[in-house]
């Protein structure tokens, strides 16, 4: 597969996180960007390798896109006009 295919994963990942508070699974990947389960996970194993995403251990579970995580952290984050967002 092309890096070009990657970035199209990588965006849509980057874009449902944002806009569902949550990453999307692999199958949401591939149905959305007509993509075969195996093109996206694929894409996904690339994405890790790369660490633009991680994945929880022995899945194609995205844990984290920096800055974004799926899971619950310690860390505060501050926005302007200096909103405290807590988990």
């Amino acid at each position: 597969m092309s890096s070009a295919l990657d970035n199209q994963v990588r965006l849509y990942i980057y874009e449902r996180f944002i806009a569902d508070g949550r990453p999307p699974a692999v199958q949401e990947t591939a149905a959305a960007l007509e993509l075969s389960a195996a093109d996206a996970e694929g894409a996904y194993r690339r994405l890790e390798q790369a660490r633009v995403i991680v994945l929880a251990p022995g899945t194609t579970n995205i844990w984290m896109a920096n800055p974004l995580s799926a899971v619950p952290t310690s860390e505060v984050g501050l926005t302007e006009p200096l909103w405290e967002l807590r988990p």
